[in-house]
């Protein structure tokens, strides 16, 4: 399996999760089969999360869609999202 370990800011967390679980869809369509979400205990809006997928190929190609950066535009998010490619 293959991950990606994401990191960010947002403006809401409420917001973003909204955003987030709105666009479930999008992120199987690009190959993602689920994903873990974390908070910072000290700060709300500093989300960590994981999203996994059968192969880096598919995880890359997820990350350069612009249907993909356009929806985290639109989610409130602070500045760039920070992508590890990470594998178990």
């Amino acid at each position: 399996m293959a991950f990606l370990l994401c990191h960010l800011k947002c403006e809401d967390y409420t917001k973003w999760r909204a955003a987030f679980e709105e666009h479930n869809e999008l992120r199987q369509s690009a190959g993602s089969k689920g994903a873990h979400i974390f908070q910072s205990a000290s700060d709300p809006n500093d989300v960590w999360l994981t999203l996994t997928f059968e192969d880096q190929a598919s995880a890359q190609g997820m990350m350069g869609r612009d249907d993909v950066r356009e929806a985290i535009r639109k989610s409130g998010v602070i500045g760039e999202v920070q992508v590890f490619p990470i594998e178990d």
